[in-house]
C-alpha cells in the first residue's frame, strides 16, 4: 500500500477487508514518472524499496495490474461506497481508460520524493 488506510469494508460486505477510506501517502513512498509510447507521462507511487523492481520485464505486468485496478473501480463503483457518476464524469471516466489501454510504459524516467 502506498497510502494510508483509514477505513476498511465491514466483515459481510463483499469486499470485506479492502480499503474504503484511503488516507494520506506514506513516508517511504516516491513518485516514478513512466514515459509512455504516445509521448504522455504517468505517474506512479511506489514505495522507495520497490522501485529497484520495476524492470523492463516487469513494467508490462505492473501496468497490465494498473488497467484492470482502473477498471475494476470503475465497473464496482456503487460496491466501493462510491457516488453514482453522471454522463459527464462517466465519459470523462471511459476516456481516461481508453487512455490508459492504449499506449504502454517505455520505461521509469525520473523517480520524484512527495514534498
Amino acid at each position: 500500500m502506498t497510502h494510508n488506510i483509514e477505513r476498511q469494508h465491514p466483515v459481510g460486505h463483499p469486499l470485506a477487508g479492502r480499503p474504503l477510506r484511503i488516507g494520506k501517502v506514506l513516508s517511504d513512498v516516491v513518485r516514478a514518472h513512466l514515459l509512455m509510447t504516445n509521448g504522455t507521462w504517468a505517474t506512479l507511487g511506489v514505495h522507495r524499496q520497490c522501485v529497484d523492481l520495476i524492470t523492463p520485464e516487469t513494467l508490462p505486468h505492473l501496468w497490465l495490474s494498473i488497467l484492470k485496478a482502473t477498471k475494476f473501480e470503475e465497473d464496482n463503483r456503487a460496491l466501493l461506497g462510491a457516488k453514482p457518476l453522471n454522463a459527464k464524469q462517466k465519459e470523462a471516466t471511459d476516456q481516461f481508460v481508453i487512455g490508459l489501454a492504449s499506449t504502454v510504459p517505455l520505461g521509469v524516467c525520473c523517480i520524484e520524493e512527495y514534498a
